[in-house]
């Protein structure tokens, strides 16, 4: 799932390796509609960037090479793929991301989904 537990976000959880909070990088606007147990991030604070950083990093941590994340395709979330695949690249592991496509798939933004996911 792309973003932040709610749970983490009603609780205020701290963002690891920063002052910020779940509840201050959340977009509580961005919720996926078939599961609305997370909110997307708002990709205009500086605490998303370290939020993806540290889940990425950890999952690097435990030797994990493949990450399937869910409700990015539709609608098309670009700047949620784009953070995610660079949290991949900073954290210096080959770790797959694959998009789960939804219900709908569009080749529209084909290009930045090649740049992006592996699958």
């Amino acid at each position: 799932m792309r973003g932040v537990p709610r749970r983490a976000v009603v609780a205020r959880l701290p963002v690891e390796g920063t002052g910020w909070t779940a509840d201050e990088i959340a977009d509580t606007s961005s919720v996926c509609p078939w599961n609305p147990d997370n909110h997307g991030l708002d990709h205009d604070h500086p605490g998303a960037r370290a939020y993806y950083d540290s889940q990425v990093a950890r999952f690097a941590d435990r030797g994990v090479d493949f990450v399937k994340a869910d409700d990015m395709l539709y609608p098309h979330h670009e700047r949620e793929i784009s953070a995610y695949a660079r949290a991949i690249a900073r954290s210096g592991r080959p770790i797959e991301l694959s998009l789960s496509p939804g219900t709908r798939v569009s080749l529209a933004r084909l290009g930045h989904l090649r740049d992006n996911a592996t699958m």
